[in-house]
């Protein structure tokens, strides 16, 4: 199965937000989660972390900080494990 559970991170713990995701969309500043059943939840937050062998989503509350333009993907970086 390709589903994930997402989390929010929030004070350096992961609360989770929905079970058995199978569609994730940033729509709207927001995203928008579907689970196999069809449910859906829009969160306000952003991609925090995706850790695919884990099947887990770490989403985290948006900031209301702007980005400058010349940084536009300045909050993603790559870990090598």
């Amino acid at each position: 199965m390709c589903e994930c559970n997402t989390y929010l991170y929030r004070k350096d713990k992961e609360e989770e937000v929905m079970k058995n995701v199978a569609s994730i969309k940033a729509e709207n500043g927001k995203i928008h989660l579907v689970d196999i059943l069809g449910q859906t939840r829009d969160i306000n937050a952003e991609i925090k972390e995706v850790r695919f062998l884990e099947h887990k989503v770490i989403l985290e509350k948006k900031s209301h900080r702007k980005k400058s333009k010349e940084e536009p993907f300045s909050n993603f970086s790559i870990k090598r494990y």
